[in-house]
């Protein structure tokens, strides 16, 4: 068993793997709100369920990738004021804190993660009436971006995917 809080629910459990070793990542609930859990295995065991998000607010849908080293996992939180995208880096050796990277107003939900072998890529969907846009962030091994409008449109876009491509990241928006 990877997950130690056994008398909550755990759900939408993501999993990636750095070549020699693996992270899983789930929402836990903690009584009044979910939080979000990661696990690291060395290669020969897990670590040890760690809390990568401090907010006393509700988290959810969990995504993972490496780059080869360590990880980053993005996931959708409430911050206060409504729903945004939330980031935390996996150096090797241990988690930084977490990092609201987007700042909007807006409902933001629905991350995807990848990396190029050093960087990592986050798009999520974000709605604006009854527009949905898709945005995205890039970590450049020290620091998160701005956030940019990568898809606007007057339809409905749901679900963004993000793909790694020898050195390049793609976007898709699959249909649900």
């Amino acid at each position: 068993i990877i997950d130690s809080v056994t008398n909550y629910n755990a759900e939408s459990p993501a999993v990636a793997s750095n070549g020699t070793g693996y992270a899983a990542v789930w929402s836990q609930s903690a009584g009044s709100n979910y939080n979000i859990y990661a696990n690291i295995h060395d290669g020969s065991m897990w670590s040890g369920a760690d809390v990568i998000e401090t907010s006393p607010y509700g988290a959810g849908d969990p995504v993972i990738a490496s780059n080869g080293t360590g990880y980053g996992a993005a996931w959708f939180q409430y911050d206060g004021t409504g729903w945004s995208i939330f980031a935390n880096i996996h150096n090797g050796t241990g988690w930084s804190t977490e990092s609201s990277i987007e700042t909007s107003d807006e409902y933001a939900c629905y991350p995807s993660i990848a990396s190029n072998g050093v960087n990592y890529a986050v798009a999520w969907y974000q709605s604006y009436g009854l527009a949905r846009n898709i945005y995205a962030n890039i970590h450049n091994g020290t620091i998160w971006g701005t956030a940019e409008l990568i898809e606007s449109g007057s339809g409905k876009t749901d679900f963004p995917l993000m793909i790694r491509k020898e050195t390049c990241l793609l976007y898709t928006s699959p249909s649900p």
